[in-house]
């Protein structure tokens, strides 16, 4: 037996004279090979000797009292507390507990746009429509003619 799971046993049900006789003979067995268990064992046997010899005082029947209506003052106001949806969507949403799952929320929100806008403008970019209306190259003309009228100007002149 290994010493956390000794002085779990050493605390409690060893303690409390409760232990199975299996596990009763396993701490026995290890306590005689080591050395900081066995101390434990002293210590907590002389604490509970300290304690042995005090007689249990009779509490007061007005405290008794006192803490009777304490519990039941507390017990009345968590089983009146009606449902309050709106605070409990309040805590959900605010609370301490979903900083972390609010702020991943939001990051893949953020990266979600900022990706579809990247793919948005690549798309259009790439697209023929696009060089015309920035080069200027698009037919403004009435007749559906393929390429601009000249209508005589000196910038239609620099340009074409």
């Amino acid at each position: 037996m290994k010493c956390d799971r000794v002085k779990e046993l050493l605390l409690t049900d060893h303690a409390d004279g409760e232990l199975k006789a299996a596990s009763k003979e396993s701490v026995k067995r290890h306590l005689e090979g080591c050395a900081g268990c066995r101390e434990l064992e002293k210590k907590i046997r002389a604490a509970r000797s300290a304690f042995r010899d005090i007689k249990p005082e009779e509490v007061p029947p007005h405290l008794w009292y006192r803490i009777k209506e304490a519990v039941s003052a507390k017990e009345a106001k968590r089983s009146a507390v009606p449902v309050d949806i709106l605070g409990a969507l309040k805590d959900l949403l605010f609370g301490p507990r979903y900083v972390f799952a609010r702020a991943t929320a939001a990051a893949l929100i953020i990266l979600i746009v900022v990706f579809a806008g990247l793919a948005a403008h690549k798309y259009y970019t790439e697209s023929p429509a696009y060089y015309q209306n920035i080069t200027g190259m698009e037919s403004f003309d009435i007749n559906g003619a393929d390429q601009a009228s000249d209508m005589g100007t000196e910038i239609e002149k620099y340009f074409l």
